[in-house]
């Protein structure tokens, strides 16, 4: 069984991790590291806008959602890396 010392450092880490990661800046790194590795395009605000202006992506509440089934399947089945 952990110590109380380790409990309560992994739940302090938790929360400030968290808490880092629930702000602006925290979703701005975790996004900036995706694109400087390949796996988002770099100007990602303007490729959602373009997606949905062109039909393939819905936006509901906040967040962007296939609007063909078959896109995202053929997506998935044809990873890149």
């Amino acid at each position: 069984m952990p110590t109380a010392s380790i409990w309560i450092a992994g739940f302090t880490g938790g929360l400030v991790g968290g808490l880092y990661f629930a702000t602006g800046a925290g979703r701005r790194y975790v996004v900036f590291l995706c694109c400087s590795r390949g796996r988002l395009p770099w100007r990602l605000g303007a490729f959602l806008h373009w997606a949905y202006g062109a039909g393939l992506l819905r936006i509901s509440g906040t967040a962007y959602q296939f609007r063909h089934r078959e896109l995202q399947d053929w997506l998935t089945a044809r990873p890149r890396g």
